[in-house]
């Protein structure tokens, strides 16, 4: 199983980036924590705490959005 998940993320991943470049890539990726608290709030009532909801969006805050508009801003893509 892992082998297929591992298959299949690297192929969407790549796919992404050779479809609406890299820095848009990243910055979904790195907002991804965030994006799976408010499913989870939406589809299974967590309670969505404001610690959980900080961390998850700390997360995209520090590593995904500012990669994601460098790459954007240089132009870089692959």
């Amino acid at each position: 199983m892992t082998i297929l998940d591992l298959g299949i993320g690297v192929t969407l991943s790549t796919y992404s980036v050779n479809l609406i470049g890299l820095g848009l890539t990243v910055i979904v990726t790195g907002c991804m924590p965030l994006i799976a608290q408010v499913m989870a709030k939406l589809m299974v009532s967590e309670r969505a705490t404001l610690a959980k909801l900080t961390g998850a969006n700390s997360t995209g805050n520090s590593h995904g959005i500012p990669i994601g508009l460098n790459a954007i801003i240089t132009g870089y893509h692959l």
